[in-house]
């Protein structure tokens, strides 16, 4: 199968938004509020914080905040957001604890932080993201429908292989459906 052919390519997965599992939209967002907009979403690599994260910014906006999305790569960014803006921050687990303390001073006038995070504490948790076989089997019969009978035997040992991370699963499996 050629690249731009496979459902499982990164554009479509990157094209996947989030869906919350134990809760609504309007779920979260009432406890973000509740939160004062200051909080985390915690999981591991690959479980969809990132991708929870960006699906943050048009709700947020859509409530009259502005947002700053800053992803944590090399060092601590300078981060400036005004008193209506929520800096949303990828990487939080990356920040020693000088480097968190710097990057909290500097949004504390800011209408919040919401940041990712590989294990909770530095804030309260919003959610916590998690993973499993039958979130990957939606995933995969909502990308790829055609192929979900083809690939649901391989989704148990994929999974575990890649510890959860489903975004290292799904990579698997579209090398899978590429050999076709």
């Amino acid at each position: 199968m050629k690249a731009r052919d496979n459902p499982l390519c990164t554009d479509r997965q990157l094209a996947f938004r989030y869906r919350p599992l134990d809760c609504t939209w309007d779920d979260l967002m009432r406890r973000l509020h509740n939160l004062r907009y200051r909080c985390l979403v915690v999981g591991p690599e690959g479980s969809g914080k990132t991708t929870l994260l960006e699906d943050l910014a048009p709700r947020l906006h859509a409530l009259g905040f502005a947002t700053t999305f800053v992803r944590i790569d090399d060092g601590l960014p300078r981060v400036s957001a005004g008193p209506s803006a929520i800096v949303l921050l990828d990487g939080a687990e990356q920040l020693d604890r000088t480097s968190w303390n710097a990057l909290c001073e500097q949004t504390r006038q800011s209408a919040g932080l919401v940041a990712t995070s590989h294990t909770a504490g530095r804030l309260p948790t919003l959610i916590e993201c998690r993973t499993s076989v039958p979130l990957l089997r939606r995933i995969v019969a909502d990308l790829a429908p055609q192929h979900a009978a083809l690939l649901e035997p391989l989704l148990a040992d994929v999974y575990a292989r890649r510890n959860g991370n489903i975004r290292l699963a799904l990579g698997d499996l579209y090398d899978v459906l590429a050999g076709l």
